[in-house]
């Protein structure tokens, strides 16, 4: 998957929600159908995708999952604020994923760089062999997994307390800017990390490389 993909598909998961509910609003609605109907929204976009694709993502399952309990926990409590937790839901279950990987398995964010990389079988096998027998390398995909899992859970915990101290109209749209904030200073982090880490590599492997006249396979993340 692409970058430009992932970007795409994340500007629909916090955009579609928030424009229904606006335009539920400008048509005479209730703030709580309103933040239903962008639940709904949501689910059937996830549907759309699993239906298109053919299969069912891990991943889209369990955001269809969050719309869905925040939904009835909105009908039970007739609160139109519950439905505005969802997105503190959201987000800590995806940052729980996030941390939750790093002790079971591979790190989320090395699985994400893989399938980014997926058409570049050389890249591949050059982190295949790195894996199992380079510290540094595994090190580095696990504190990226780490501050994006912190970051996310971080986001969460701030969003609560605003939820219920604005008035829904306006924690509606602010609920997902602080969604693209977040996700804006983790990207910004992340894309300086990767440019330290390649430049402490080059800087290191520059010895190496004079004295036996070839470049070390396969970059740092």
């Amino acid at each position: 998957m692409k970058p430009r993909a992932l970007v795409t598909g994340l500007m629909w998961d916090v955009g579609l929600p928030v424009a229904t509910f606006y335009a539920a609003r400008l048509l005479g609605f209730d703030a709580f159908i309103a933040l239903a109907a962008g639940a709904v929204a949501a689910v059937l976009r996830l549907l759309t995708i699993a239906v298109r694709q053919r299969r069912l993502d891990g991943f889209s399952v369990l955001m269809a999952a969050v719309f869905v309990v925040a939904l009835v926990l909105g009908l039970i409590t007739a609160d139109a604020r519950m439905m505005l937790v969802r997105d503190s839901l959201v987000t800590a279950t995806v940052g729980a994923g996030f941390l939750g990987s790093c002790a079971v398995g591979r790190p989320l964010v090395y699985t994400f760089a893989r399938r980014m990389n997926a058409d570049d079988p050389r890249r591949l096998a050059a982190w295949d062999a790195r894996w199992p027998s380079d510290p540094g390398f595994r090190s580095a995909f696990v504190r990226l997994t780490l501050v994006w899992g912190s970051g996310l859970i971080a986001e969460a915990v701030l969003r609560l307390p605003l939820v219920f101290a604005l008035p829904v109209d306006v924690m509606a749209g602010l609920s997902t800017a602080i969604t693209v904030i977040t996700i804006a200073l983790l990207s910004v982090w992340t894309v300086h990390y990767v440019r330290r880490r390649k430049a402490a590599t080059a800087a290191e492997a520059a010895p190496v490389s004079s004295e036996t006249g070839r470049q070390p396979a396969g970059g740092r993340p």
